[in-house]
């Protein structure tokens, strides 16, 4: 059974919010341009932006995944930024993916987010028994 705590805002911290949506932006002659947007947690958004070496800032944060990733899908369909793979070839999928795992990390399994997780089409799902 999960314990919840009440807490005021302002005894909230970081770790309340471990889930973020980050952009990362690239120099261009009016200023900078988004060019990519991701959901992170933790040390995410530093390894990204040396890897890509590009500037960048958390957006948002979130104390629940499956609401990073619905924003971040949100913010890609908007933007479209060069790094990340279009939504038509890509995020829908494995948004859904991600999510359904997030789900069943939190104990909600069904047959079709146990499909959904393991890229299952739904009559290949093993039977519960």
């Amino acid at each position: 059974m999960t314990k919840h705590v009440r807490r005021s805002i302002t005894q909230l911290t970081e770790s309340d919010f471990p889930f973020y949506v980050y952009e990362l932006l690239r120099p261009h002659k009016d200023g900078y341009v988004t060019a990519y947007i991701g959901k992170g947690s933790g040390k995410r958004l530093d390894y990204q932006k040396e890897k890509y070496r590009l500037d960048g800032w958390e957006i948002c944060r979130f104390m629940d995944e499956v609401e990073a990733y619905r924003y971040e899908r949100e913010l890609i369909f908007r933007y479209w930024p060069p790094l990340n793979k279009k939504p038509s070839q890509d995020a829908g999928g494995t948004i859904k993916r991600r999510a359904a795992i997030a789900l069943m990390k939190m104990g909600v399994v069904t047959p079709e987010i146990e499909a959904e997780a393991y890229g299952w089409n739904i009559s290949q799902a093993p039977l519960s028994e």
